[in-house]
């Protein structure tokens, strides 16, 4: 399923993978959290609720699953619940970086920035010593245009010097 929709754009056929791969085995954590991206993506954000929800309760102290959870609460628009999961998630593992990221995004959504710009600060791990891109986007949520163009010149420059920067940062 996740092939089927990062490389194929087949949402029907990324469906039926995901369904079949749930009916094989309903115990899977990633498969249900796949299937609960797939879901939001398509705005059918109940499905993706309840997918997540299932993900977490199969798998509680995975920081992998719970910051995944963050992230369709994030993409449902539920910033602050996805605050909230962020912490319960960091709590189990301070050092990964994907739910830091998620949190300062959260935190800029409710006008957070100053806890924001913390948690992008600790995402760095994950991104090496480039910018990191979530700085410049809560500069710019900030007012703070001149800021926020300084981590996109950084980062221009980067992939000037033939150092990779995905086109999303």
């Amino acid at each position: 399923g996740h092939v089927q929709v990062q490389w194929d754009r087949d949402w029907r056929g990324a469906e039926r993978s995901y369904r079949r791969a749930l009916a094989l085995d309903p115990s899977a954590p990633r498969a249900h959290m796949l299937y609960a991206l797939f879901l939001g993506a398509m705005g059918r954000v109940d499905e993706s609720m309840q997918e997540s929800r299932i993900a977490v309760s199969l798998r509680p102290k995975s920081a992998t699953v719970g910051a995944f959870r963050a992230i369709v609460l994030f993409n449902a628009r539920r910033s602050e619940e996805a605050i909230e999961q962020g912490r319960r998630t960091a709590a189990l593992d301070p050092a990964f970086s994907l739910v830091h990221f998620w949190q300062a995004l959260a935190l800029a959504d409710v006008g957070r920035f100053d806890e924001a710009m913390t948690e992008a600060l600790a995402s760095r791990t994950g991104v090496g010593n480039l910018p990191v891109p979530a700085v410049g986007y809560i500069h710019g949520r900030a007012g703070r245009p001149a800021e926020a163009l300084e981590v996109l010149r950084a980062l221009e420059a980067a992939r000037a010097r033939s150092i990779y920067v995905p086109a999303t940062d």
